[in-house]
């Protein structure tokens, strides 16, 4: 059943299954706000236990500042209310798929939605509850290359993995930028303050 439809979005309720789908028309951040406030109250009305996010026509790269506005706002869509799945299709945009795993892997939620390649992949998830593209077993390679004077190193994850790695990496940027920041201050330090 259509519940609305928008030029951007169509949100539709499909047995216990809230279903949004993007429009191909170009988003900003205002109206990206305007339409999930939208879903959110027919989320809040109806309490679905799954949610389908049909993000193929996806084109908005969304900042990381936004970040304390998904936790106040979409978080909403928690355990708590009843919903136990959240499933998201592939957008077409790399770099708006992107930006929306960082800001959604980085959130509080406790349900950690489910990237799928396809429609019917991503329903049969929240059918079954077996995500077989979870189970790729080529989830993480790397490769090395050397110019000389840096390593460009290639990562090859699967997009279920894309989150916790994107967080990895930023950890590892923060540390190196903390021990560069701090490295006089550790290096000052005596034998004594070292041990302790």
């Amino acid at each position: 059943m259509e519940l609305y439809k928008s030029e951007f979005i169509t949100i539709i309720k499909k047995d216990d299954t809230l279903i949004q789908e993007w429009t191909k028309k170009q988003l900003t951040t205002d109206i990206f706000t305007k339409e999930i406030l939208v879903f959110l109250d027919f989320f809040e009305r109806f309490k679905p236990t799954s949610v389908l996010w049909i993000q193929d026509n996806f084109n908005l790269k969304i900042e990381n500042d936004y970040i304390g506005w998904v936790d106040k706002n979409i978080i909403k869509c928690d355990h708590k209310i009843g919903i136990r799945k959240i499933a998201i299709t592939i957008a077409k945009d790399e770099e708006a798929h992107i930006a929306l795993v960082k800001l959604l892997h980085a959130s509080n939620s406790l349900i950690q939605p489910q990237y799928f390649r396809s429609i019917s992949t991503a329903e049969k998830y929240l059918e079954t509850g077996y995500n077989r593209e979870l189970y790729d077993h080529t989830t993480v390679n790397y490769k090395i290359v050397s110019n000389g004077l840096n390593h460009v190193i290639s990562l090859h994850v699967g997009h279920n993995d894309l989150g916790q790695t994107l967080n990895t990496l930023n950890l590892l940027k923060e540390n190196k930028i903390f021990a560069n920041k701090n490295r006089l201050k550790f290096e000052l330090l005596t034998l004594k303050e070292l041990k302790n």
